[in-house]
C-alpha cells in the first residue's frame, strides 16, 4: 500500500477535501489520522472520536444535538 500525506490550506472548502476522500475510499483506500500537531493524546483521541461521529451524522446513523439543547441556560 502506497502512503500519501496531503496539506491543504486553510481556505480548502470541506467539499474539495471530502470528494477527495470519498473518490480514495472507493479505491479502496483507508483512512488514518495522526498526530502531528502536538496535540495531546486526550486532545487527539476526542478529534477522532469527533471525526467518527460526524460521520454517523453525515451517514444518519444517529442525530445531532441540536444547539437549542447546547445553549439552553
Amino acid at each position: 500500500m502506497t502512503t500519501l500525506i496531503m496539506e491543504f490550506p486553510d481556505n480548502a472548502t470541506a467539499a474539495a477535501i471530502s470528494g477527495i476522500i470519498k473518490e480514495a475510499k472507493k479505491a479502496g483506500a483507508s483512512i488514518h489520522l495522526e498526530n502531528e500537531h502536538d496535540l495531546s493524546e486526550k486532545e487527539f483521541e476526542l478529534l477522532k472520536e469527533s471525526y467518527k461521529e460526524a460521520l454517523q451524522i453525515k451517514t444518519g446513523k444517529t442525530t445531532a444535538t441540536p444547539y437549542t439543547d447546547l445553549w439552553d441556560e
